[in-house]
């Protein structure tokens, strides 16, 4: 299957960023318009284009005088026309209304207003990339274009560069349009062209790792096994190295390294920091296409929107579920809280120093699945979320779920003292019990200690199945990576 590619960029940024050659790079990357056996049309604009006089070096879209106004503005309404008449093509545009706005408003002290450009771009796709260059770099750059400009004369004063940096980032940061820094100041264009194809790609705000060629992730031991895998496929296709790291605590030294502009480039974990990280300052926003959203269930992203915003990228979906030995039980397992007690009379005759099941019951994590089985909820939803003050723990079906639990305590189906996930673990491991109430973190030691079990959704009440919380491990983005990039 052929997947048509259709890439919308505005490369925005002051001379001596590489802004052209950066077009040219991704007008061919196979990440943007796809894999191409030969050459075909594909246009790069650009409002650097000095069209209105024979000369040589004349008025553009960018720095006309004030008789060209009404030109101008009929071009970039006439470019916005021809963008939406061509939605389904690609579109790499070497500079457009911001160094517009820029240049008049440095040299010629106007100001123009594009938001009405920007709202017809934003409904297009469009992405906005500032290539930005270290102040101290300009010079070394300056060096190398002296040995192939033909006027030379406009290079004489970097001091004007650093200036329209400087604007134009403020005129950046107020855009309507999704946007993203490449520091293109020790890079080469490679290098460059593979950093924005990654985030025009993935939407991601990832900056660290280009310092050091290389990208850091944290996350726990137990699942860092896998993401070496993913970590390899990625720098096939980009080009830039994976670092993956365990310390020990990461949700106490995150924040503490994040806080001091160190850490790693991303941070995986579960989105039960998405609000106390967001509101701390130590994670950074995200944006992403509704095309890329869709590749995700909906309930990953309400994990991590927070304040009206997204904090992170959904990694993976996991809940609690009932783990059963299959030496131990025969048939289906139990469905419903009741069962157990029949099943615990059957186990016991056989084996009657065994367990049927353990969980921590006391623990509203490990239990809730079975209250909310019979109806119980933690909040009322509402069109815009939850509504904190409609709370349905005390539901009806709630109650009958709590009451069966303790009913299975007072017949000695579960032990009156609530067994830890340790507990439970090690006599599973050693094959005492017949089954647990745990989530996926169990799986490898019972893998290692050879325990042949299977994974079936909680016992609920009511004929229900139980209906256990959701997690989701999430991508966060270390908010100093996004700052480091200015």
């Amino acid at each position: 299957m052929v997947i048509k590619r259709c890439p919308k960029v505005i490369l925005e940024g002051t001379r001596l960023t590489g802004k052209t050659d950066l077009a040219f790079a991704l007008n061919e990357h196979p990440r943007i318009v796809g894999v191409r056996k030969y050459r075909y049309h594909a246009p790069i604009i650009s409002a650097e284009w000095n069209g209105f006089t024979d000369s040589p070096y004349g008025a553009s879209l960018i720095n006309f005088e004030p008789q060209y106004e009404e030109r101008v503005l009929e071009a970039y309404r006439t470019w916005a026309k021809l963008f939406e008449l061509y939605r389904y093509y690609s579109w790499v545009v070497d500079r457009f209304h911001i160094s517009t706005q820029a240049w008049q408003l440095i040299y010629a002290n106007r100001r123009y207003d594009f938001t009405w450009l920007e709202t017809r771009l934003v409904k297009l796709g469009f992405r906005l990339v500032f290539c930005w260059r270290h102040p101290d770099s300009f010079e070394e750059a300056r060096k190398r274009r002296m040995k192939i400009s033909s006027n030379p004369s406009q290079y004489d004063d970097l001091g004007l560069f650093l200036r329209e940096q400087e604007v134009l980032q403020e005129l950046i940061d107020r855009s309507l349009l999704s946007k993203f820094v490449v520091d293109v100041s020790e890079s080469t264009l490679e290098q460059n062209a593979t950093r924005t194809v990654l985030l025009l790609v993935t939407g991601a705000h990832i900056t660290n790792a280009w310092t050091n060629g290389q990208l850091l992730i944290w996350m726990d031991a137990d699942r860092a096994s896998a993401m070496q895998l993913v970590a390899k496929k990625f720098e096939q296709d980009y080009g830039i190295p994976v670092r993956i790291e365990t310390p020990e605590k990461i949700t106490d030294n995150f924040p503490l390294a994040a806080q001091a502009g160190k850490g790693p480039d991303i941070v995986i974990w579960a989105h039960d920091k998405v609000g106390e990280w967001a509101d701390g300052g130590v994670i950074a926003p995200i944006e992403v296409t509704a095309a890329y959203k869709q590749q995700f269930y909906p309930m990953a992203w309400d994990a991590v929107r927070h304040r009206m915003q997204l904090w992170g990228y959904p990694i993976s979906l996991e809940a609690i579920g009932l783990i059963y030995n299959k030496k131990l039980v025969s048939g289906a397992p139990p469905t419903q809280l009741s069962d157990l007690i029949a099943f615990n009379q059957r186990l016991k005759s056989e084996h009657p120093d065994f367990n049927s099941i353990l969980w921590d019951y006391n623990n509203p994590y490990y239990s809730w699945g079975i209250l909310a089985s019979g109806g119980g909820y933690i909040f009322g939803k509402t069109n815009d979320g939850y509504d904190p003050r409609n709370v349905g723990v005390a539901t009806d079906g709630a109650v009958q779920g709590l009451s069966e639990i303790v009913h299975l305590i007072d017949i000695g189906v579960l032990p009156r003292m609530a067994s830890s996930g340790d507990i439970a673990q090690e006599l599973m491991a050693r094959g005492k019990l017949a089954m647990m109430i745990s989530g996926p973190w169990d799986w490898p030691n019972l893998m290692k200690s050879g325990i042949d079990f299977g994974v079936v959704p909680m016992p609920g009440t009511n004929g229900n199945l139980g209906k256990a919380f959701i997690g989701v491990q999430v991508a966060y983005i270390n908010r100093s990576s996004s700052e480091s990039r200015r």
